[in-house]
Parts: structure tokens; sequence; C-alpha cells
């Protein structure tokens, strides 16, 4: 059975395990991941934001977007330096991909209000921007920086209110 096969080989938040990437690597998978996102619709970014919580048993509250965010992280691994390869998960020796969950998670939540009219197509548009270089780059480049500090500590558990 199909669905027996894929809850099998499903990879939990804390079980997932892939290569570290550098800080800039890791914005790289958000720009993956914006970028499949948009190819299925441009939906906002409240879409991710409400299935990215991470519940008690390690699932994301929306296998979907855990389970693309893997995808993306995995399509970018070759942005690792040697510092990211060694190091420790934080912000400048390099980024795991828990690590990059939660900074997405904080870049979305921070940087593009309101949450449920901003399309994934300015995320796309700004992580571009510092690929490209383009003026708005270097202020994008600063919201991830502090995405991915506040990303070391954020809390993405999913919770009942």
């Amino acid at each position: 059975m199909v669905g027996t096969a894929m809850a099998d080989s499903y990879e939990t938040y804390p079980t997932a395990r892939a290569l570290r990437l550098s800080v800039l690597g890791a914005l790289h998978a958000v720009l993956a991941y914006a970028t499949d996102f948009i190819a299925r619709g441009d939906i906002d970014v409240l879409f991710t934001l409400s299935g990215g919580a991470i519940c008690a048993d390690g699932r994301s509250a929306d296998p979907a977007v855990w389970h693309d965010w893997i995808t993306a992280w995995r399509a970018t691994e070759a942005w690792t330096d040697e510092t990211a390869e060694g190091g420790t998960a934080d912000a400048r020796t390099g980024v795991d991909v828990q690590y990059g969950f939660r900074a997405l998670l904080v870049f979305l939540e921070r940087n593009y209000q309101p949450i449920d009219q901003t399309p994934m197509s300015a995320v796309r548009a700004d992580c571009e921007a510092v690929f490209d270089e383009t003026s708005r780059g270097p202020g994008v480049w600063d919201n991830w920086l502090e995405a991915v500090d506040a990303g070391a500590s954020a809390d993405i558990s999913y919770r009942l209110m």
C-alpha cells in the first residue's frame, strides 16, 4: 500500500538527518522551498506557518510542509562549506535541517505581515534579491541573519489553545 510505505519512510523532525548548510545555503533552501511551493499555487505564507508547527510526537502539523522543507534542503546540499561540515548548529558555523526550518518559520512570521495576505512569491522575490545582489538584497539578508539567530531557540511546537 502506498500510504503505508510513505508512513514508514516519513522522517520526523527529531529524526531527519541532512548535511549542514552555510547560512547562505540555508537561505538558498528557503528560495528552493518558495519556488516549489509557488509551482503548485501562490498561496500566502500563513499556509506554511500554520502547518510548520511540530507536534509532541515529532511530526509536523502538516506533513507536507516538513517534507517539502526536507526536499528543498537536500536539493541545496551543495551549499555546504568546510566550516558548516564540522561545526555546531549556530548562525556562523553551519545550520542543520531542523535549525533551518525554525529559521524559515521565524523569517516568514517576522517579515511577511500580514501573513494571511502575503503570497509566497514575495518570499521568493526577496531571496532572489539576495542572490541577484539587487538593492533590496542587503535588507533581506539582514532579516535572514536575524531569523537564523532567533531560530537557534525558536519554539515551533504545536499547542492546543
